[in-house]
Order: structure tokens, then sequence, then C-alpha cells
């Protein structure tokens, strides 16, 4: 695997990737309908549509963007969060976004860190509001051009996440995107516990605590995760950060089931009601974890 110098050897944890079956999922989720599906019942997504709603698409996608560059160590579960954002979308978007990350209580943890880095934000979203004017928006463009405008690096779960949910106010608005491939899948702890759970890292024993393999997995082998997922992505014919609404909202129902609050079996039931084939899909997500 390109770039995964590391998949050939085991974690310390035992764990070892499969690489075979990363081709599978990403088979699965080529069933038809079903991104467009989950990205649709994304709790994400009503948000997007509130502050698109309130900002008109250039401003509200650079306030998404800017809001998504700060979703990190949340105090709250990431749809409360985006409930929160939403709330406080408002012209200028720039005070709108200071103002929030000031005063939301799921940014109340490294405050003044998440406020220097929206103030340097604010002060570069000028150069991306060009990229968005245009009939079409280029995601890997954006991705790169977000990348030289903070300074970041193409390693960054935040920025590559920033671009998915660029993507997202794209879908809401009617605005053509195109790209994404050069963007690699946000590693965050849903995509870690389903990339366990699908049996993508296998090596793990029911017996052992999931949650906690996912954290681990998530700081440790984040370059692997993101190898095995654009294999994934290329066999689903669809780029990573499209797979990741997927991915992330299927493991929020995951982490549902091993927090006590329901079955992974009724996942399917309850994400895809009434359609048979995208349940057989989303059923590969957590395959292993029907075995315990």
């Amino acid at each position: 695997m390109r770039g995964s110098s590391s998949s050939s050897r085991a974690s310390p944890s035992g764990l070892h990737p499969n690489e075979e079956r990363a081709a599978e999922i990403g088979r699965a989720l080529a069933t038809p309908g079903l991104v467009e599906h989950m990205t649709e019942i994304d709790p994400q997504m009503p948000a997007v549509r509130r502050v698109l709603e309130r900002l008109g698409f250039v401003d509200g996608a650079l306030y998404i963007v800017g809001v998504s560059l700060l979703s990190y160590m949340l105090s709250e579960r990431g749809e409360k969060h985006w409930e929160l954002a939403a709330s406080y979308a408002d012209t200028p978007f720039s005070d709108a976004l200071l103002r929030f990350v000031a005063e939301s209580r799921s940014l109340a943890k490294f405050r003044e860190a998440r406020l220097r880095r929206a103030k340097a934000y604010v002060n570069v979203a000028p150069r991306l509001r060009g990229l968005l004017l245009a009939g079409e928006v280029d995601l890997d463009l954006f991705f790169r051009r977000l990348l030289e405008a903070t300074g970041g690096s193409r390693e960054s779960k935040t920025i590559a996440f920033a671009v998915k949910m660029l993507y997202y106010a794209c879908r809401a608005a009617g605005v053509r995107a195109v790209g994404g491939w050069e963007v690699p899948m946000p590693i965050d702890f849903r995509v870690s516990l389903v990339s366990l759970t699908s049996g993508m890292i296998t090596g793990w024993s029911c017996s052992q605590n999931l949650l906690g393999l996912a954290s681990e997995l998530r700081s440790s082998w984040r370059g692997l995760l993101v190898s095995l997922w654009r294999r994934a992505a290329a066999e689903a014919g669809a780029s990573p950060l499209v797979l990741d609404s997927v991915v992330w909202v299927a493991g929020g129902c995951i982490e549902d089931s091993l927090r006590g609050r329901g079955k992974p079996e009724n996942c399917a039931l309850a994400l895809a009601p009434g359609r048979q084939e995208l349940q057989r899909a989303l059923s590969e997500l957590w395959r292993e974890l029907e075995k315990c």
C-alpha cells in the first residue's frame, strides 16, 4: 500500500490492517444511492442548510469552513456543536464566527487557542472567496489554497474535515462540486471505530474495549487508516471525503451500541428504514462486531 510502510507490521496492541477487506468495504459502499442517502441524513446537514439560509452560499461556506477548522476536542457531541454553530450564523460571517468561538459551550476547551486560530482564518478568508464564486467548486483546489492560507499540514484532520463540510455546503446550495480525491479521510474517533468493527483492522477480540482501541488507533495509525480508506474509496468510485459521510454517521450508531444504547444490528434499520439494499451495505461496517 503506497505511503504505509508500517502496514505489514503489527501494532503494539496486536492489530493488523486488512487491505482486501478495505476493498470489500469500498465495493459495499458503492451501492447506488447509499452515499447520497447518508449525506442527507447526517445530523450536520440541517445545520449547514440553516447557515446557508442566513448567509447565502459564499459567506455561509466561509463560515462553515471556519467552524470546521475549530471542530476538535469538543465539549459536546458533533451534532450538538453544529446546531450551536448554526444558531450563531449572522452577517458579517467573520464577526459571527469569532463570537461563536468566544461563547459556545462546545468550544470551552482551549478557547484562547481556538480564538487565535479563528482570527487567523478570518484574515485569510478573502483569499478563498474567489474559489466559491465560480460556477463550480474545485474541492482539491480549495484544499490546496486552504493549506497555503493557514499554513496547515496535508495530514491535518481539521482541514480535511473543513473541505468535507464545504462539499456539504455545495450539495445543500445546489452548487456543483468536483474533485476531492486529494483530500484524505478525516480520521477521527468514529472513523477509527468503524475501521475496527468492519474488519478493516483485525487482531482484536470481543473481550477488548473497542472504544479504547479506537482512540489508540486514531492517534497512532492515522496514516495507515488514510491509506486503507483511499483503497476503499477507489473501489467505491467516490472520494474519501464523500465516503466519510457514510462512515461518520454509521460510526455514531455503532458508538451508541457499544455504550449500551442499542444493538449494532439495529443501526441498519435506524439509518436506512425500508431500504434493504442500503441496510445490507451498511451492515458491512459492523460485520465483525456482530460476531461478538
